[in-house]
C-alpha cells in the first residue's frame, strides 16, 4: 500500500522532531523508502537523504518533482532547485534507523489494507472494519444508521458511549436525537457526498467530528463519525480524513454487498422476502422459504406464531414501522418483522426464541406494548407455512373483535375470539331471518303478538345447559310451571327436544340472533 505525505508526516511526528522544509501539495501516494543513489528512478518514492546524498541530489538533474525527500540532517544550502517535498528530521537520526521505522509503518498499513480486503471477501462485518483501524487510529470511530442506531463503534468509547449516547439496544437516546434534529445545520449534512467536519456544543465544550455519509442509490443510509479530542492540530485532522477516505472504499463496497449495516438484518432479509411473497399468495416462494429457513437454523417443525401490531386507539400515535421493526428484532431473537399492507407483523419462532433477558416471551410482550402504545393480535401456533395466510387473517380477527369487546387489553389471542367470529360469519350471505331456525323465528313472532316470553324461556333453558330446575330458578317460577311452558312450546312450534340436530340448530340460531 502506498502512503501519502500526510500519513508519513503524522507517524514521523509521533516519534521524531520533524518539519517541512518544502511542501509540494500534489496528491501523491508514495512507494516504500529507499536510500538515495544518483541515477535511480525516484518517481513517487520516499527517498532518505544524508548530507552526502543531499549534495549529490542538488548537483543532479533529477530534482524529484513527485518525490518525498527525508533529510537526516538539516540542509546548510538552498533547496530551491529541489521540486519535491522535503522533510527534515531535526534530531539527526541514522539513515538506517529512519529507514527501518518507515518500513514498519508501511508494513502496518499493508496489514491493514490486507485486513480490509479480507473483511470484504470473507463476509466480515462493519464492526470488523472499525476494529481493523485500531492499530493506526487513536480517535474513536462510530457508524450510525439513518435511524440513529449505533451499528458499530470503536472499543475505546464503549464505556462512554453506552452511558452518554445510547440505550441498551444501541439506539441513540431521545435527547441526543433531539439535539441533532433541532440543529438546522445538521439537517443540511445528509446530502454531502464528501468527507466533512461537524462541530456541536456540549456541556464540556465543543465536540469536533469528521464524518462521511453512506449512500445507497443517492439515498442516505448512515454515517461514519470520527470524534476528535479538543484542539487537535490540523495535520492530525488531515491524517484522520485520509484514513477515513481509505476505510470508506471498503465500507461502501461492503454496504452494496449486504444492502445493510447489520449482518443479522441481512440474514433476516433472506427470510423476509419469501414471507411477504407467501402472504401475497405466491406459492412458488415456499421452496425459497425452506432454503432460507434452513440456512438460518430454523426447522420445518418449529412452532411459529404471527403477531400483528396496531396503534392503541386510546392514544393518537402512529406506528413507526421501520423504527419498531428494528426495536423488536433487537429485543427478541428468532423473530422477523414485516411491513405488509402498511401493517406491522412479526413472525416468531417460539422453539428457538431466546430473549435478551432470557424471560418468557408472553411476559415481556405486554410491557413492550405498553411502552410503545401498541396492541397486538396473536394467531394460533403453526408449523406449516401453508397456514401463514390464515395466521394473518387470525391476527386481523383477534384485533377487530378484541379491541371491540375488550378495549383496555394489550394482547388479543385469536382463540379467545374464534367462536365470536364463527357466530358472526355463520349466516354467510343470508340475513338472520333467512338462515336461522324457522321454528325459533315463529316463536319470536308469537311472543310479539301474544306478549308471551317463550323465547326468553327457551334461551334461559339453553343457557342453563338444558337443566329445567336451574332455568326455572333463574326465571323465578316453579319447576312445574317451567315444564308446562316447555310442553306448550313443543305443541305450538313442533320442537323435538329429543333430536340432537334440532337442539344444535336452535342453539346456534339463538346465538346468532343474540350476537348479531
Amino acid at each position: 500500500m502506498r502512503l501519502s505525505q500526510d500519513i508519513i508526516y503524522y507517524w514521523l511526528v509521533k516519534k521524531l522532531p520533524v518539519q517541512f522544509e518544502k511542501k509540494n501539495e500534489l496528491k501523491i501516494a508514495f512507494k516504500r523508502p529507499v536510500f538515495y543513489e544518483a541515477g535511480q528512478d525516484i518517481s513517487e518514492t520516499v527517498v532518505i537523504l544524508d548530507g552526502d546524498g543531499l549534495k549529490s541530489l542538488i548537483e543532479s538533474r533529477n530534482h524529484g518533482a513527485d518525490t518525498l525527500f527525508l533529510c537526516t540532517k538539516k540542509p546548510n544550502r538552498s533547496l530551491r532547485t529541489i521540486e519535491g517535498t522535503v522533510l527534515v528530521v531535526e534530531s539527526e537520526p541514522s539513515a538506517v534507523s529512519l529507514f527501518n521505522y518507515l518500513q514498519d509503518i508501511y508494513n502496518q498499513f499493508d496489514q491493514w489494507d490486507e485486513r480490509l480486503n479480507q473483511i470484504y471477501y470473507e463476509s466480515g462485518s462493519f464492526q470488523d472494519l472499525i476494529d481493523s483501524c485500531e492499530p493506526i487510529l487513536t480517535e474513536p470511530i462510530l457508524l450510525v444508521d439513518k435511524k440513529f442506531h449505533y451499528t458499530a463503534y470503536s472499543k475505546s468509547v464503549e464505556s462512554i458511549i453506552s452511558n452518554s449516547f445510547m440505550d441498551e439496544n444501541k439506539n441513540s437516546l431521545p435527547e441526543v436525537v433531539n439535539d441533532f434534529i433541532s440543529d438546522s445545520s445538521f439537517q443540511e449534512l445528509y446530502d454531502l457526498p464528501d468527507i466533512f467536519d461537524y462541530a456541536m456544543m456540549s456541556p464540556s465544550g465543543t465536540d469536533e467530528m469528521i464524518c462521511k455519509n453512506v449512500f445507497d442509490q443517492s439515498s442516505y443510509v448512515g454515517r461514519f463519525v470520527i470524534q476528535l479530542s479538543n484542539d487537535r492540530d490540523e495535520f492530525i485532522k488531515i491524517y484522520v480524513r485520509t484514513i477515513l477516505a481509505h476505510l470508506f472504499i471498503t465500507a461502501d463496497k461492503l454496504y452494496q454487498k449486504y444492502q445493510s449495516f447489520n449482518l443479522k438484518e441481512v440474514a433476516l432479509n433472506s427470510l423476509r422476502e419469501p414471507l411477504l411473497q407467501m402472504l401475497q399468495n405466491d406459492q412458488h416462494s415456499a421452496e425459497q422459504w425452506i432454503k432460507a429457513a434452513v440456512e438460518n437454523g430454523w426447522k420445518i417443525t418449529d412452532q411459529l406464531q404471527l403477531i400483528q401490531f396496531r396503534s392503541n386507539t386510546r392514544y393518537t400515535k402512529n406506528v413507526y414501522t421501520e423504527y419498531l421493526s428494528s426495536e423488536i428484532e433487537n429485543q427478541w431473537q428468532c423473530c422477523i418483522c414485516l411491513n405488509f399492507r402498511e401493517q406491522l407483523l412479526m413472525l416468531i419462532n417460539l422453539d428457538q426464541f431466546k430473549s435478551v433477558n432470557d424471560k418468557i416471551f408472553y411476559r415481556q410482550l405486554p410491557y413492550f406494548l405498553r411502552d410503545s402504545l401498541l396492541v397486538a393480535g396473536l394467531s394460533r401456533l403453526f408449523s406449516d407455512m401453508a397456514d401463514l395466510k390464515a395466521a394473518y387473517q387470525q391476527t386481523e380477527i383477534a384485533l377487530d373483535f378484541g379491541t371491540r369487546d375488550h378495549p383496555t387489553f394489550w394482547t388479543y389471542r385469536f382463540d379467545d375470539y374464534a367462536f365470536s367470529y364463527l357466530l358472526k360469519n355463520s349466516p354467510g350471505v343470508f340475513d338472520v331471518h333467512q338462515i336461522c331456525s324457522e321454528k325459533l323465528l315463529a316463536l319470536r313472532k308469537y311472543d310479539t303478538a301474544k306478549h308471551t316470553e317463550y323465547y326468553k324461556t327457551l334461551l334461559t333453558f339453553y343457557n342453563c345447559r338444558l337443566n329445567a330446575a336451574a332455568a326455572a330458578k333463574k326465571l323465578y317460577i316453579h319447576r312445574s310451571s317451567f315444564l308446562n311452558r316447555l310442553e306448550r312450546i313443543t305443541e305450538l312450534f313442533k320442537i323435538d327436544f329429543n333430536s340432537n340436530d334440532e337442539l344444535l340448530y336452535l342453539g346456534l340460531s339463538m346465538l346468532i340472533i343474540e350476537r348479531n
